[in-house]
């Protein structure tokens, strides 16, 4: 079967960047099919994944059916008809509508998705400032009681979680930065803080892109049906408008850590059209002290 790029949108960002609001927003749209994650992308990605030797051999099922006379070109297609298939199967049995896919562990795998489907699809890619994510991110991960496979890396290398998870996004955003220079044509990149600011002006700047009418309606119409929820983000299934309650939440972190983490953001902050955070004064020994002191007043005094 032959897929055009009109066929379908995929939605990519990292994880608590506004993917699944977004998502649910345009299955609002008439002509529009958004489910929860499906994984099917992924999947995909993970099927032709290799690791190299130290010669640069790709250990994987590219080079493996290579040497069994299969051309890489010839298992590309197979698996991105798949892919496609099973998406255009579950639109379809939406009245025909044109699918949209959203799963957010997808960011992880920009560049297999690229090498799938990076022709064949439209894309929006979302973006939040890199602080908010890393405290979106623990939150999920704290409630959840896990890290996602994706974290993981991250988390064994480095002692704070926050630092971590804020890695996770510079690497995760960079790709995605690269992936909508490299096709400009199909692929738009949004700022999630944009989205929530002027959601009628962006949406309307969405659909233009992907070919779609815009009406106000679709907001309202998408964040109140609850009838096909699926997997996804716990927090924004419980949106029934747009709303800024948690955005600029890194405000409230310590000197000490944005003073550490504004230099691993702000490059790619700045690159996004972000502010800079400014370093703040660096915080003493002492002043650490009497802020930890300080704090079991407190928390001594909330018991009592």
């Amino acid at each position: 079967m032959a897929f055009t790029k009109e066929s379908g949108v995929i939605i990519l960002g990292h994880p608590r960047s506004g993917t699944t609001l977004l998502r649910r927003i345009l299955n609002g749209h008439e002509n529009l099919h958004c489910p929860g994650e499906t994984h099917v992308l992924n999947s995909c990605a993970r099927f032709i994944q290799a690791e190299k030797t130290a010669h640069g051999l790709d250990m994987g099922i590219l080079s493996g059916m290579h040497f069994a006379g299969i051309s890489e070109e010839e298992i590309i297609n197979q698996v991105r008809n798949l892919g496609f298939s099973l998406l255009e199967q579950a639109s379809t049995k939406k009245l025909g509508k044109r699918w949209v896919e959203k799963t957010a562990v997808d960011s992880n795998y920009i560049d297999e998705i690229d090498q799938l489907f990076g022709e064949h699809a439209y894309f929006i890619g979302i973006v939040r400032h890199g602080l908010d994510v890393a405290i979106s991110s623990k939150d999920f991960s704290d409630a959840t009681g896990m890290y996602l496979n994706m974290f993981k890396p991250y988390i064994n290398q480095y002692q704070q979680p926050l630092e971590a998870l804020l890695r996770s996004w510079v690497d995760v955003t960079t790709d995605l930065l690269n992936f909508s220079q490299k096709h400009p044509e199909n692929c738009l990149l949004i700022r999630y803080e944009d989205l929530i600011d002027e959601p009628e002006e962006v949406l309307s700047h969405i659909l233009e892109f992907i070919g779609e009418d815009f009406s106000p309606e679709i907001i309202s119409e998408g964040l109140e049906n609850t009838s096909e929820l699926g997997l996804s983000d716990h927090k924004c299934l419980q949106q029934s408008k747009v709303t800024k309650v948690n955005s600029k939440r890194w405000e409230l972190l310590s000197d000490f850590q944005l003073n550490h983490l504004s230099k691993i953001a702000n490059p790619l902050l700045e690159m996004l059209g972000y502010d800079k955070i400014e370093t703040l004064n660096s915080v003493s020994k002492e002043d650490a002290l009497r802020n930890y002191e300080l704090g079991l007043m407190v928390n001594a005094n909330k018991i009592n």
